[in-house]
C-alpha cells in the first residue's frame, strides 16, 4: 500500500513520541514526515502528498482548524486525525464540519490512537482501491471508443464496397 503520514505538532515531545513509539509499518505506512507548526506543514503536504495528516489544534501561525480549512481548497484530502488538549465542542464541531476522521485528547491511549489510524488507514486502502478501479474503468472506456471507431470506419467500409459494386 506504502502510505504516506504527516505529524503536525508545535511540541516536540509528541511528535518524537508518535514518531518512535508507533509501529508504522504495521500500518503500511512507509514514509513519516513532520512538523511543528502549520505553515511549515502545509508546505510540506503541497509538496509531498501525505495520506494521512495527525495534528494539534492549537498551534502559533496557522493552527490546526485553519490548516484543514486550506486542505480543502487541494486537489486531493487527506484524512486527518486531530490530538488535542481542548475539549471545546466549538473545536469538535468544527472538526466534524471538514471531515476530520478522529479527534483524541490529550493524553491519549495508545489503543484509542491505534484504533483511529486503523480506521483512516482502511479508509486510504479504500481510497486507494477506488482509484484503481476508475482508472481501470477509464482504459476500458478508451479501448471501447477505439473498438467503436475501427468497427465504425469498417462498416462504412463495407457500405462504399457494397455500393460502387
Amino acid at each position: 500500500m506504502g502510505l504516506k503520514a504527516m505529524i503536525v505538532d508545535d511540541d516536540p515531545n509528541t511528535v518524537q513520541m508518535l514518531e518512535d513509539s508507533i509501529p508504522w509499518d504495521n500500518y503500511g505506512i512507509t514514509e513519516v514526515e513532520s512538523a511543528y507548526q502549520g505553515i511549515q506543514a502545509f508546505e510540506i503536504i503541497q509538496d509531498r502528498s501525505p495520506d494521512i495528516v495527525i495534528s494539534d489544534i492549537e498551534m502559533p501561525q496557522l493552527d490546526g482548524i485553519q490548516l484543514v480549512e486550506k486542505l480543502q481548497k487541494l486537489d486531493y484530502r487527506p484524512e486527518v486525525i486531530f490530538l488535542t488538549c481542548h475539549d471545546s465542542f466549538e473545536y469538535a464541531r468544527k472538526a466534524i464540519n471538514y471531515g476530520v476522521s478522529a479527534y483524541l485528547l490529550k493524553p491519549f491511549r495508545m489503543d484509542e490512537f491505534s484504533a483511529a489510524l486503523l480506521k483512516v488507514v482502511l479508509k486510504c486502502a479504500k481510497k486507494q482501491e477506488n482509484e484503481r478501479k476508475l482508472q481501470e474503468l477509464e482504459i476500458r472506456k478508451k479501448e471501447l471508443e477505439k473498438n467503436q471507431a475501427t468497427s465504425a470506419v469498417n462498416t462504412n467500409s463495407v457500405r462504399l464496397r457494397s455500393m460502387t459494386s
